[in-house]
């Protein structure tokens, strides 16, 4: 599998990569649930292509990331085995099984992206921030 178009995917150390859950009970895809897995650079079978070579926007390096059989354990799964339960125990602390609901506007990708709202609430985090 390739995913393309990924910023700093050609040089990131750390790679957070949302992926379905396939428990193969024939739920359509939209249905499944969103598992978070943290992988490192140089794990067997992900690969990062070389950047782009863009026009515009040159800040920060854009590329492909290439998955070929990646196993993953549940070490690498935020959330450990909480972020597997549905029902009233499950990993986002609400009631009931929310994997068929839907966003109101736009996918996964609006609320994940970053846009720089971090350094605001980490000013009064005081000395418990580390940023350089």
């Amino acid at each position: 599998m390739r995913e393309t178009f990924i910023t700093n995917g050609p040089d990131a150390d750390v790679m957070v990569v949302y992926a379905k859950l396939d428990e193969g009970d024939g739920t359509p895809v939209r249905d499944r649930q969103v598992l978070t897995f943290v992988l490192d650079n140089g794990m067997e079978g992900l690969t990062q292509g070389k950047a782009f070579k863009k026009v515009g926007m040159m800040s920060s390096p854009t590329g492909e990331l290439f998955f070929d059989n990646v196993r993953l354990g549940m070490d690498r799964l935020l959330g450990g085995s909480t972020a597997l339960e549905k029902g009233p125990k499950a990993a986002d602390g609400q009631d009931g099984d929310h994997s068929a609901q839907r966003p109101e506007h736009g996918g996964l990708g609006d609320r994940a992206h970053p846009r720089g709202e971090a350094p605001e609430p980490l000013r009064g985090a005081g000395d418990q921030t580390v940023l350089d």
